[in-house]
């Protein structure tokens, strides 16, 4: 939207300076890019609104506040394109330059506007940027304090606003408003971008226990590993039973030696009869 409204800027003051310098009579024709840029800049303008609202309702969810100031954006966008159809219909020239015209929409618009902006920068301070700068810094530099009420909040863009309000309803032929409005398309866009764009503190870090926890009923019953396909307490007092029931032990081995019965355990018995076979063949 920015970029929109910077480009039928740039056609106005090209058309204005260059193609109908030096004639008075064209430059009192009546230039749709001057009136098309002041309602892109109002669109500008209830976009960065908007996302302020849901900052601050994010941050307290307070809906009674979400909703009067969604009311008043809206208000505030719908002034905005009758006050737009309203030069069209009479002329821009009529309506701002001789003030034959009414020009109470425009000169609303931006009032509201900037109490909105005013309003919005005021209560984001309390509730966001102040607890965010000592979360984050411990302390509120100079330096963030002279971004937030210049260019990050919304506060310049107000007192920016009620200038031109002013502006629209007594300068007459000063139009410094309409400068103006084309630093506030810039202003609001800049304000989303350094909002957000922020770094944020990250949060503390939880600690897990890592103790272990006493066995409960779940843990007792829960599967177990895909190799046994079985409960591992049921497995292993299988294993239990069946070692009372069945002892294993070493099994005796008989060898017979010089008329004796001996009982080896072991791999040994092979060889202690292999021996004795030995013994009688030497004999």
């Amino acid at each position: 939207m920015n970029f929109v409204q910077m480009a039928f800027t740039a056609h106005a003051v090209y058309t204005s300076v260059v193609v109908d310098f030096g004639t008075l009579s064209a430059l009192l024709n009546n230039e749709w890019s001057i009136m098309v840029q002041i309602a892109i800049m109002t669109f500008t303008a209830a976009i960065a609104q908007s996302f302020f609202v849901c900052r601050l309702h994010n941050a307290k969810h307070s809906a009674p506040l979400t909703i009067i100031a969604l009311i008043f954006i809206s208000l505030e966008l719908a002034l905005s394109i009758f006050s737009v159809v309203y030069m069209f219909q009479q002329g821009y020239v009529t309506v701002l330059l001789l003030n034959t015209a009414d020009v109470w929409p425009m000169a609303t618009t931006f009032g509201i506007s900037g109490g909105i902006n005013i309003i919005f920068a005021i209560i984001g301070y309390i509730w966001l940027q102040r607890p965010f700068m000592f979360a984050w810094r411990n302390k509120a530099s100079a330096w963030d304090e002279a971004e937030y009420w210049t260019f990050k909040g919304l506060f310049f863009c107000g007192v920016l606003s009620l200038y031109n309000a002013i502006g629209v309803s007594i300068m007459g032929l000063n139009l410094s408003w309409l400068a103006v409005t084309f630093v506030l398309g810039n202003l609001y866009t800049l304000s989303v971008l350094l909002n957000a764009t922020e770094r944020r503190p990250t949060a503390t870090p939880i600690v897990l226990s890592v103790s272990p926890e006493p066995p409960s009923e779940f843990a007792s019953t829960r599967r177990a590993s895909t190799a046994t396909l079985t409960a591992d307490s049921s497995l292993w007092e299988d294993i239990v039973k069946a070692q009372n029931m069945y002892p294993v032990g070493p099994t005796p081995m008989t060898v017979k030696k010089v008329n004796e019965e001996k009982y080896v355990l072991g791999y040994q018995a092979e060889a202690h009869a292999n021996l004795d076979d030995l013994n009688e063949l030497t004999r």
